[in-house]
């Protein structure tokens, strides 16, 4: 009796890893599919913005019989001066949203605001409306701060309002040390905190400063192209572990469980 019970413990246990190696196969793999579809849409472009946000534009352009180059994303249209690589990491963090953001000429406006009403976009899209104005920018103020160290691509309108939005939104003073980072009102770290206002502070390290994968800003995206084939390549791997743990799982569950059914036979001739 003692027998049956161990063995159907030890088969309850092999049952419960069998189901977890099986749930993470699965995450695994779909991890793995959204690597690969990332990675289709960006050999065909050159932006970094990611494929979520690519499709929303793709349907809203589509159905609106729009070129997509019409509507850029800002971080289509920005990217890290050369020379100032040390800021990167924090400037993809604190522009990731305004990076994400659908610019909209004045001229599409009407249209794409009733697209954006009357359509479940499944997903989150924010655009701005731009407008052909004149935008006055204070080069010297901005000395030393953010918005200094970001290439804005020429781009009539847009890269005028992008530059002035730079400016008002982005001011943040670039400190390399924390007494300077306390002395200013509107500052940031190489580290990625923010202090503005000279009360709030943020610092938002759910993802890795210098995760390429996750990157939107710049025109070329050839890093980040390498930074998910190598998430890829690991994934694989790791779905490979994953496969032969299940299979030794299975083998082990099987012998059990033909131990099980031999003991059972064995009793019928006793």
């Amino acid at each position: 009796e003692l027998s049956r019970l161990t063995d159907a413990a030890a088969q309850a246990g092999l049952q419960n890893a069998l189901s977890e190696i099986d749930v993470s196969i699965h995450g695994t793999r779909t991890e793995h599919i959204g690597i690969e579809k990332e990675l289709a849409s960006l050999a065909g472009r050159e932006s970094n913005i990611p494929l979520e946000q690519i499709d929303i534009r793709s349907s809203l352009c589509g159905a609106l019989d729009i070129p997509q180059e019409s509507l850029p994303f800002c971080g289509e249209l920005m990217r890290i001066a050369p020379g100032e690589e040390e800021w990167e990491g924090a400037a993809e963090r604190v522009l990731r949203n305004f990076a994400l953001s659908l610019l909209v000429p004045e001229e599409r406006y009407a249209s794409v605001s009733e697209y954006v009403d009357r359509t479940n976009l499944r997903g989150r899209l924010v655009y701005f409306r731009v407008r052909e104005d004149r935008f006055d920018i204070d080069r010297d103020s901005l000395e030393g701060t953010l918005a200094s160290k970001i290439d804005v691509r020429p781009s009539g309108a847009f890269g005028s309002w992008i530059k002035s939005q730079l400016a008002r939104r982005f001011d943040y003073r670039c400190c390399r040390n924390l007494a300077d980072f306390r002395r200013f009102d509107k500052a940031i770290t190489p580290a990625g905190q923010t202090r503005d206002g000279g009360v709030r502070h943020e610092k938002d390290d759910r993802h890795g400063l210098s995760d390429r994968s996750r990157f939107a800003l710049g025109w070329s995206n050839r890093e980040k192209i390498r930074a998910l084939e190598a998430e890829r390549n690991a994934l694989a791997a790791s779905l490979s572990s994953l496969a032969e743990r299940r299979n030794e799982a299975v083998e082990a569950l099987a012998s059990l469980r033909s131990e099980r059914d031999a003991l059972v036979g064995l009793e019928g001739f006793i």
